[in-house]
């Protein structure tokens, strides 16, 4: 079904809604989309898969690559970025859950 929640610092009229995705008893995903009018989380997943693909096929094709290459080189760069200056402190996260 969704939910419908406000994003911190985002400004107060800008909602999105949240689907909760069981991946496995031990695992969930979560996809979030601006089109509030989406009532299925597997309609939802299948839109955001269909735009991603479509974004990345288009950028193969302005690179003259594969969206596999593409796909490589995002995750890549952003591996490297993370290992430069990580987002999230992992002696943060075990401070914050005392």
């Amino acid at each position: 079904m969704g939910k419908t929640i406000k994003l911190r610092e985002f400004p107060r009229e800008h909602k999105v809604k949240l689907f909760r995705v069981v991946v496995s008893e031990n695992r969930t995903d979560w996809v979030v989309t601006n089109d509030l009018s989406q009532s299925s989380t597997v309609d939802t997943q299948k839109v955001c898969a269909i735009l991603v693909w479509i974004r990345l096929t288009e950028l193969a094709r302005k690179s003259m690559t594969t969206i596999y290459q593409i796909k490589q080189g995002l995750l890549g760069e952003y591996l490297k970025k993370e290992l430069r200056s990580p987002n999230t402190r992992f002696s943060n996260l075990q401070a914050q859950r005392k």
